[in-house]
């Protein structure tokens, strides 16, 4: 007989269940139950959060740990990213046994609350026994709201098919996705999720799977983007241009991505702090669907974005930051953070992406680990063919190279800085062999990416209002 936990709904481990509201692209909105499984990791049912009538995946997930009534003691969390399966795909409501079996959809975030509320963990070695039902069903609910319920009785675990009959537990509305647990000394044990009144998907039937989620969901957690900090992707990942773009482009002009499989782009806005999100297209928590980025113009004069991207095979890819400033025409250079082997000597040609610059541009480029500009008994600008006259050496291994690029288009005046991040790997190791370790800047400026209170910004600046003294075509340009 299901009983309200009352007084205990905060404390571990009811503190790690959740309440779960969905809100669809119809203006419905759906509610279930669900489980903390990690820092930052949140399991359900996947029908809690996917619903083909609905429009498919919902656009707005908010999960309450430990609710009871109108008390959320831990706050509520809007997800930032959901790996699910589709069931019930022709939306007729009815849920097979086949299909519980796939029920199940993990839920990150990039806050760790799951430090304040503790988690379950995953069990997959469990078999038929006694177990615990709790969840939000809405049959319980009263003036407050909806109350934390639990049901204890036996489950049978139906092997070949890697879900549990709970037939003997009571089950309503708002328990989906509800997790079915028992205590294990003092560790909280979790063995299925709960996806109809009569099925609970077993953590034994993609117990790989889950565990993988929840390593993807932890790279998500931060509380903004590292700014200075680059990735350390494989060469070819994520490339975003750099300089000019007429009025009218797109995110899809400047940010590029070599793995056909990525769904899902953030973008963090330098200049207003925020995450850049747009209510009339395809949008899930704070992330932009691959298909929209070309639907979606530069909104500002000056676009100085960071950028990750997430494909379900490729996972999550690091932040990249780029400036775009609208111009009289299209002129990007690309900057692609990558790796290169120790003891080499290139040309920036090498490094630095400038085939979609017009003749009218000039670069400035500053090594920060040489401390100086090209070409820096000039005036420090250059012409972009002139790239593969300038070298620089990677030298030793396990550090990084970092460069900074300015772009300048007459009749524009500059794009402002960008920089790129180069690895320096030992002979015969890929980065992803060679985890180089960069920390992060403690006092950045989103508004430049620089550090202000580093000499480097000093330098950079050193040239500050400067332009070119000479353009193409004979052209001259009184400096001011």
């Amino acid at each position: 007989m299901s009983y309200y936990i009352g007084n205990e709904h905060d404390t571990f481990p009811y503190s790690a269940v959740v309440y779960i509201e969905a809100i669809f692209s119809n203006g419905l909105t759906y509610t279930g139950s669900g489980t903390v499984v990690g820092e930052n990791d949140v399991l359900t049912a996947s029908h809690v959060v996917y619903n083909s009538q609905a429009g498919g995946l919902a656009e707005e997930i908010t999960v309450y740990p430990a609710r009871d009534g109108s008390d959320s003691p831990f706050g509520g969390y809007e997800y930032d990213i959901v790996n699910y399966y589709e069931v019930d795909q022709d939306g007729d409501g009815l849920i097979f046994r086949s299909e519980s079996e796939y029920d199940i959809a993990l839920l990150g975030f990039e806050t760790a609350f799951g430090n304040d509320t503790g988690w379950f963990e995953l069990d997959p070695n469990c078999g038929s026994g006694t177990y615990n039902l709790t969840g939000y069903p809405g049959l319980y609910a009263d003036e407050s709201g909806v109350r934390m319920i639990e049901d204890f009785g036996y489950a049978t675990h139906v092997v070949d098919a890697t879900v549990f009959d709970v037939s003997s537990l009571e089950t309503n509305p708002g328990n989906s996705g509800a997790p079915l647990w028992t205590m294990k000394g003092t560790e909280a044990s979790l063995v299925g999720v709960l996806s109809t009144e009569v099925w609970a998907a077993a953590i034994s039937g993609h117990y790989s799977e889950i565990l993988g989620w929840i390593e993807d969901n932890d790279r998500i957690q931060e509380d903004a983007p590292p700014g200075l900090m680059s990735g350390f992707d494989d060469p070819g990942d994520l490339k975003t241009m750099n300089g000019f773009r007429i009025q009218g482009s797109t995110f899809g002009d400047v940010v590029k991505n070599q793995h056909s499989d990525v769904k899902w782009y953030k973008f963090w806005d330098g200049a207003s702090k925020t995450y850049y999100t747009h209510d009339d297209l395809q949008t899930s928590g704070n992330w932009i669907s691959a298909e929209s980025l070309s639907e979606i113009e530069l909104p500002n004069e000056i676009n100085n974005f960071y950028v990750r991207s997430w494909g379900p095979n490729s996972g999550l890819h690091e932040w990249m930051d780029f400036t775009v400033s609208m111009g009289s025409m299209n002129s990007t250079v690309g900057l692609m953070d990558g790796g290169i082997h120790e003891n080499k000597t290139l040309s920036y040609a090498q490094v630095i992406d400038a085939e979609n610059l017009v003749p009218q541009a000039y670069l400035r480029i500053y090594n920060q680990e040489q401390g100086e500009y090209l070409d820096a008994s000039g005036d420090g600008w250059i012409k972009a063919d002139e790239l593969q006259d300038h070298m620089f050496a990677s030298g030793i291994a396990r550090k990084t190279i970092k460069i900074w690029v300015d772009t300048y288009l007459a009749g524009n005046g500059r794009s402002g800085w960008e920089d790129m991040v180069i690895n320096v790997l030992e002979q015969g190791l890929t980065q992803a062999q060679q985890q180089v370790a960069v920390e992060p800047s403690s006092d950045v400026n989103w508004s430049h990416g620089l550090n202000d209170t580093s000499e480097q910004n000093t330098k950079l600046n050193l040239l500050g209002c400067d332009m070119p003294t000479e353009l193409s075509a004979g052209m001259y340009l009184v400096q001011p």
